[in-house]
């Protein structure tokens, strides 16, 4: 006796579903800034999940540009 198999396009759709959060996790940056005004003071704050030398470099310039003060990484001053 033969029977069809109806369960193939689902695993084909979950498997697209799960290669396109792959794509999304692994290849694309995630970047988040958060701004802040305390006491007449704009505070800056970032994250990112890869090439933070990158984010830091372009929070720079976002600065310059803005005519602010350069952001301080406080990881640094450990």
């Amino acid at each position: 006796m033969v029977r069809k198999d109806y369960t193939l396009p689902i695993l084909v759709i979950g498997g697209f579903i799960f290669m396109i959060g792959l794509v999304q996790g692994s290849y694309w940056t995630h970047r988040r800034i958060w701004i802040q005004e305390e006491n007449g003071k704009v505070m800056v704050a970032g994250h990112t999940n890869k090439n933070w030398y990158a984010f830091k470099r372009e929070m720079a310039e976002v600065a310059k540009e803005a005519e602010l003060e350069q952001p301080v990484d406080r990881t640094e001053d450990k």
